[in-house]
């Protein structure tokens, strides 16, 4: 198979790379598993507690921008390893480290709207 180099030609060779990047980042990333195997979790914790429409926005929401700060962390990361190889650089320490602080911070945000979310309909179960 010949290395594409230029530009896509058409929407279904964007489309390719781009699904082949998403299994890319399944493959080799283990907190993009996780992440996936959260979202399983959340969605079927939603049916089961039977959250309205607009909490389902946020929730998709949540789940989506996770996937996003991920993927765009494992670029980070990816370029880096490439500029710099297996060399110490303080540079490259500080942009990965942004780049997971970015995560992190994402995980707080998508922490705090679930527990907004479901907590209260846990709470009224035993109430």
């Amino acid at each position: 198979m010949h290395k594409q180099v230029g530009k896509n030609h058409h929407f279904k060779q964007s489309l390719q790379h781009a699904i082949n990047g998403i299994k890319t980042v399944f493959q080799d990333e283990r907190n993009f598993r996780f992440d996936v195997v959260t979202a399983i979790v959340v969605v079927i914790l939603g049916f089961l507690l039977k959250i309205e429409r607009v909490e389902w926005y946020w929730i998709i929401f949540c789940i989506f921008l996770m996937f996003i700060l991920e993927m765009l962390n494992t670029v980070v990361e990816q370029l880096v390893d490439l500029m710099v190889g297996h060399n110490y650089h303080l540079a490259a320490k500080k942009a990965k480290d942004v780049a997971a602080g970015v995560v992190l911070m994402g995980a707080v945000f998508v922490l705090i709207m679930a527990s907004g979310i479901f907590i209260p309909k846990i709470v009224q179960i035993f109430l």
